[in-house]
């Protein structure tokens, strides 16, 4: 690979239609996400995310996170285009990857959290991408998920989690609700 296509390989295509998707599949599970600090105190870090291309995309791009000095790895198809480091923002859900060479930052880049549960991890670039004609969203899946699963079966993936009810904490309230009333019968 060229040293362009490197540098290339950093900035994430613009992809129109995964862009509308993730708009539309986000409106309605965003609200469910866990936040930033999720990503430290479930370990999410521990996890190898990959970034989810579109169906025709054959690279793979792979993300690691590493709890030692906050260090990060981006390779593609296997070879480590870079190394960097991460830091989430509580205070503001954000979250920074920082390009590293000769041990000095050549490149940061900020990020909203749009999305954190077990399997998914998806950041938006601030600013509006679209006229720099970049990814609006850094769309990173569980590896384990992506090996077994189509781009589409992910993406309906996706979509489940807004869908996905706790009912084990509606069986708790239940049961809670039962026992004060079994309480005020028996003092009545």
């Amino acid at each position: 690979m060229k040293k362009s296509e490197h540098s290339s390989a950093f900035e994430f295509e613009f992809n129109v239609d995964q862009d509308l998707q993730l708009d539309l599949i986000l409106e309605q599970i965003a609200p469910l996400s866990e936040d930033i600090d999720e990503f430290i105190e479930q370990e999410y870090y521990k996890t190898r995310w990959l970034q989810l291309l579109e169906p025709d995309q054959q690279s793979s791009i792979l993300h690691i996170f590493f709890p030692d000095d906050n260090e990060y790895l981006y390779s593609l198809d296997g070879d480590i285009l870079f190394r960097g480091s991460w830091k989430a923002l509580d205070d503001n859900n954000s979250f920074i990857i920082d390009r590293i060479t000769n041990n000095q930052v050549t490149k940061s880049e900020f990020f909203d959290l749009a999305y954190l549960s077990e399997d998914f991890f998806i950041l938006k670039k601030h600013g509006d991408q679209s006229k720099k004609g970049k990814a609006k969203y850094l769309f990173l899946v569980s590896e384990e998920i992506v090996e077994d699963h189509t781009h589409e079966e992910i993406l309906s993936m996706l979509r489940k989690e807004g869908y996905s009810f706790p009912w084990h904490n509606v069986y708790f309230i239940a049961f809670v609700i039962l026992a004060i009333l079994l309480v005020f019968k028996y003092l009545q």
